[in-house]
């Protein structure tokens, strides 16, 4: 069974790590168009979903990065995104009987870190210490919270440095 974790905004980074422990990362840019971001991001969930399935390893849990604070760049209009996000997100994961929780950015970062307050660039610099690559800081937060959540998995094949 596989769990996927996600960092929930305007390009929304996943993890994926499957039963056999192999990781699977990246992150959805969606368009910005009224209501056409948060449609593309249930396509997004629903192939994810499929393909997992038709692999024989179906999602066991979701967990997201709960943010509980006003982000410094966009304000209120990221929060909004990110509750509608949220809000899909949980109707999808009930409609398909899939248990999603989220987890605080503080634990993250103490999780990684040692420190709830750590600034980005060390949660970074331990995600990349562990041997995953990312293209994107929505991927890397959806990894970080995949470790910390699960903290047993090991980079696919090719990913390490």
């Amino acid at each position: 069974m596989a769990l996927l974790a996600l960092d929930l905004g305007a390009a929304s980074g996943w993890a994926v790590e499957r039963s056999d422990g192999r990781v699977e990362h990246g992150s959805w840019k969606m368009p910005k168009a009224e209501g056409q971001r948060f449609h593309q991001f249930r396509i997004n969930l629903g192939d994810l979903k499929r393909r997992l399935d038709m692999d024989g390893d179906p999602l066991a849990q979701i967990v997201f990065e709960d943010v509980n604070f006003m982000p410094p760049k966009g304000g209120v209009y990221v929060l909004h995104c990110w509750g509608a996000l949220w809000g899909n997100l949980l109707s999808w994961a009930h409609h398909h009987g899939i248990p999603c929780r989220g987890v605080a950015v503080a634990t993250i970062k103490a999780h990684l870190t040692g420190k709830a307050t750590a600034a980005k660039d060390l949660v970074t610099a331990e995600i990349k210490r562990r041997g995953y690559r990312f293209s994107t800081h929505d991927e890397s937060d959806a990894i970080a919270l995949l470790i910390t959540v699960g903290d047993r998995f090991k980079p696919v094949h090719g990913e390490a440095a």
